[in-house]
């Protein structure tokens, strides 16, 4: 009854995981990248600090930047991730963008290349080298549940929004959204099926549970049910009592 449809909609949310673990590792194998320890720097007198917690960090190197850009290969990669990505969830997503199939590519790829030529990869690693550190200076300053996190998880954040904010990116997650919204505003279908289905299953319990109880008082009242017979079916009575006099009369 078109239950199947809503039952399978989440299946249809197009992401870029794939992609945005790529570049996070391109980036975090950059040559340069030096591990540090992350040092909290407290001075002065009366500060409290609590709940600080400090995990495996490196030092992006400067040159990052330019090794990504000098990285054609992963431009291609990503591009064929995405791709994946979108066509996996199927439902015409891709068409989103218009165009041939080559179309559809080359503008994913000029989007990607757009975005590793310009700034972004230098914006990363400037942002996640100063989100590792933490100098506190001053008189009666307070911390509490501070948490550094690993350096990895900062790129991959940053790398998230990078690609993310690609306007094909944009483009082939409101069409991926707009298709499961549709498949899912009418949830109702599957209540019905359920409902259905379960009526289903309990008028034929009801079906055999009558039949049983039929027989059960036909076999009890059977002298009954012969009489009601006799009254509604004479001759049939007459005939059965004939063959019984008949066979009396042999003996």
């Amino acid at each position: 009854m078109g239950g199947g449809g809503s039952k399978s909609s989440v299946t249809n949310i197009f992401d870029t995981k794939v992609a945005v673990q790529t570049l996070t590792n391109a980036i975090m194998n950059c040559k340069g990248n030096a591990s540090i320890s992350q040092i909290l720097n407290i001075s002065g007198s009366g500060n409290v600090v609590s709940g600080v917690k400090q995990m495996n960090a490196f030092k992006l190197s400067s040159t990052c930047d330019q090794q990504i850009k000098d990285n054609k290969d992963l431009q291609q990669q990503l591009t064929n991730e995405i791709v994946a990505s979108a066509e996996a969830k199927g439902s015409g997503i891709l068409s989103a963008l218009g165009g041939s199939d080559s179309d559809i590519f080359n503008k994913i790829k000029s989007d990607i290349s757009t975005m590793l030529e310009s700034n972004t990869v230098n914006n990363i690693v400037n942002n996640v080298n100063q989100l590792q550190g933490l100098d506190i200076s001053g008189n009666n300053n307070i911390v509490k549940d501070f948490t550094q996190q690993m350096t990895s998880e900062l790129v991959f954040s940053s790398a998230q929004s990078a690609i993310n904010n690609l306007s094909s990116i944009q483009t082939l997650k409101a069409a991926s959204n707009s298709t499961a919204v549709a498949v899912t505003t009418n949830p109702i279908s599957d209540v019905i099926d359920s409902v259905f289905n379960g009526l289903q299953g309990l008028l034929k319990y009801w079906v055999i549970l009558v039949i049983v109880v039929l027989l059960i008082l036909s076999i009890i009242f059977r002298e009954q049910i012969k009489s009601m017979v006799c009254v509604f079916l004479p001759d049939l009575c007459d005939k059965n009592d004939g063959d019984g006099n008949d066979g009396d009369g042999n003996e």
